[in-house]
């Protein structure tokens, strides 16, 4: 359903979000 991709997309936004501040995180070290 339409609500399930949603969902999903968030989802996916806050792993590169992590991903993100994790590589943040490496260069700052």
């Amino acid at each position: 359903t339409l609500k399930r991709l949603e969902e999903e997309q968030e989802e996916f936004h806050a792993y590169l979000d992590r991903l993100r501040q994790d590589k943040d995180k490496a260069e700052f070290d």
